[in-house]
């Protein structure tokens, strides 16, 4: 089964979030960021959600040192709509650490479950 590890900040909301939005079709867990990279590095985990004010610093830097940055994505910006088919195009071009502002947790994490979901079918 897949596994999303959510870290950063409002992470246990974004992951009852995720939980609702996968209707049991993927482990959703919390995580500090290193626990949350290292169980990706591992294979305990498939996907990784850093969650901070940007969706870019904190949220993916632990990240981009440990998997590399062709791995990771900020997949959104504080400031502009979040871009639905970019999310998406991250998820197919097989990034597994994607980097959310606080702000549009909301709107990306359903959109990047339903991703997930789709190409782990």
């Amino acid at each position: 089964m897949t596994t999303l590890v959510i870290t950063g900040l409002d992470r246990d909301r974004a992951a009852e979030l995720a939980r609702q939005s996968a209707n049991g079709s993927m482990q959703v867990e919390t995580a500090s960021d290193y626990d949350g990279v290292l169980a990706v590095q591992t294979g305990h985990a498939s996907h990784y959600v850093g969650i901070c004010q940007s969706g870019a610093g904190a949220a993916l830097g632990l990240a981009i040192g440990i998997l590399g940055s062709g791995r990771c994505s900020a997949v959104s910006t504080p400031g502009s709509a979040p871009d639905m088919d970019a999310v998406r195009a991250a998820v197919e071009s097989g990034v597994v650490a994607f980097g959310v502002p606080q702000d549009h947790v909301r709107t990306v994490i359903p959109v990047l479950v339903e991703a997930i979901t789709q190409r782990s079918r």
